[in-house]
């Protein structure tokens, strides 16, 4: 296993760390995908994902007319890109068949909570918020 801290701390003070190529946020992020792994095998979840882009806000066009030499020409330009939330985890309870988005969260600030609105809205399911490790099962 290759284990490397990057040294540079974000504003929550958290240490971004990287395991065999996968990097995480932190140090508890990376124990929860260590867990969530030991889920994994034991058959409780399934098709676990780590770092999931959802978008919440769908890329915006607008078709243009550009007149050129000889004829006219209709282009779509971007208008606005799409938004997404980057979930930490996203996997299947093999159980009840339900897709869990999972959050890994020392701290929610108000865009989070906007995005887990705005998340909710469209897609009608709650982000599971995780705050708390257990540093006994590590």
């Amino acid at each position: 296993m290759t284990w490397k801290n990057q040294n540079k701390k974000n504003k929550y003070g958290n240490e971004p760390v990287t395991v065999n190529g996968m990097t995480f946020d932190g140090k508890n992020e990376y124990r929860r995908w260590c867990f969530l792994k030991l889920m994994e095998k034991a058959g409780e979840i399934s098709n676990l994902r780590h770092h999931v882009n959802i978008e919440i806000i769908p890329q915006i066009t607008k078709q243009e007319v550009k007149h050129l030499k000889t004829k006219d020409k209709v282009v779509t330009r971007v208008v606005q890109p799409a938004h997404y939330y980057e979930a930490d985890f996203v996997y299947t309870v093999n159980k009840t068949g339900e897709e869990v988005v999972e959050d890994f969260k020392g701290h929610e600030t108000d865009l989070f909570k906007f995005k887990a609105a705005l998340f909710f809205y469209l897609y009608k399911k709650h982000i599971r918020i995780v705050k708390q490790i257990n540093e006994d099962i590590y």
